[in-house]
């Protein structure tokens, strides 16, 4: 199935189609998604699943991949890239399709790409990996290709990219398979050479012989922390894959392979998805020795006197005590942005390890309909940091 939580996380619907494959959300508008089915049919949503339209191609003859891999562009999210044994393009301004990008096959006979990344700082900049070991990027969003795969990388299946988010030239790739090694960081120069370094670790320190999934990075140390889903469960490194450590069973994780894993800043978890046993998250400093605290904030939202107060519970779930200040507090209903009428920085105060904080802010009711979608966005400092809070909120 296709399941989607659409406005509680405790709640579930299955939105697209089965089997269940590749899915994204636009992270500047969460209304637009998109998820497929065996075989690369594609389907999109422009609010949150109310109404689902198919965007599916005529695939021609191309090799279809049974469970499909699609990615968006982070930095223009109207640009979806979906693989068969080419890579093709979808812009939802005009929906149009764009098809065999540079008229490159980017697998083997019978493979497809399982494997899609675009650079965070560069739309043009993508790479792309397949089953049968192929490594390939473009500089130009695939009018032209070059071919990076070579010794010491293994030729096994390709199922995880991640580009640094703000170099575009590093990447790390994740192989499926059985070896000591499942974990790579390609650099390339400005001349176009690919230097490979082995990041699995060794011994009982490395990562274990499972099948990595999927890849996902700390932004505060992209270089060094670094997050991974396998067959065996979650696994972590602080240390750039020096050393790595279990954050399966340890961190209350149930022992079960991990399809899926992606941090998003905006509200500090990481979250897994698994084959069988749901999805889980988890505060992101529960991971590592850091000293931070591990906030958490949760709202509450009312409408009393003209005016949509809501109520902030901070949390410290571990760590030292956090002096915590908000500096500012936005509520966003479609193309107005209020501002929180209390005069900012607010001071918090220090939050012991395990307790809790309550703080309200209020922003001017200007005829909103119930029921409006807003987005709520909080940000502050602590003792050793900033955070940046962001959730969706049903207006009441």
């Amino acid at each position: 199935a296709t399941p989607a939580s659409t406005s509680n996380i405790l709640l579930w619907d299955n939105v697209g189609g089965g089997d269940g494959a590749g899915c994204v959300i636009n992270p500047l508008n969460p209304d637009i998604q998109y998820c497929s089915s065996q075989e690369q049919v594609l389907y999109r949503t422009t609010n949150n699943w109310n109404n689902i339209s198919s965007i599916t191609p005529n695939w021609g003859s191309d090799t279809k991949p049974f469970i499909g891999v699609i990615a968006l562009d982070p930095s223009s999210p109207n640009l979806l890239y979906a693989g068969t044994n080419y890579l093709w393009q979808y812009n939802a301004t005009n929906n149009t399709w764009t098809s065999r990008l540079g008229n490159r096959t980017l697998a083997g006979s019978g493979e497809t790409v399982t494997a899609i990344d675009v650079a965070p700082t560069n739309g043009q900049r993508l790479y792309t990996g397949s089953s049968d070991g192929q490594f390939w990027t473009t500089s130009n969003r695939g009018s032209t290709w070059t071919r990076l795969d070579a010794s010491p990388l293994p030729v096994r299946a390709i199922t995880a990219l991640n580009v640094h988010p703000t170099n575009d030239r590093e990447v790390l790739i994740g192989l499926s398979g059985t070896g000591s090694s499942h974990l790579y960081r390609a650099s390339i120069s400005a001349g176009g050479a690919v230097t490979f370094t082995n990041i699995s670790g060794t011994g009982a320190t490395g990562l274990p012989d499972f099948p990595l999934n999927s890849i996902t990075r700390d932004p505060s140390d992209p270089a060094n922390r670094i997050y991974v889903a396998t067959d065996g469960g979650v696994f972590f490194t602080s240390n750039g894959g020096t050393t790595w450590s279990n954050a399966t069973a340890p961190l209350g994780l149930p022992n079960v392979q991990c399809n899926e894993i992606k941090y998003v800043p905006g509200t500090g978890y990481l979250n897994v998805a698994t084959f069988g046993r749901g999805m889980w998250r988890l505060p992101l400093p529960s991971l590592t020795a850091s000293p931070s605290p591990s906030l958490r904030l949760q709202k509450v939202t009312t409408h009393v006197g003209g005016q949509y107060q809501v109520r902030l519970t901070i949390t410290n779930g571990g760590g030292p005590a956090a002096n915590v200040r908000i500096t500012s507090a936005t509520l966003k209903a479609g193309t107005t942005t209020r501002n929180a009428g209390e005069t900012m920085p607010i001071t918090v105060g220090a939050i012991a390890s395990g307790q809790a904080v309550n703080r309200t802010v209020t922003f001017t009711d200007t005829g909103l309909p119930v029921g409006t979608a807003a987005v709520l966005t909080v940000t502050g400092t602590y003792s050793g940091g900033v955070f940046n809070y962001s959730s969706r909120v049903t207006l009441p």
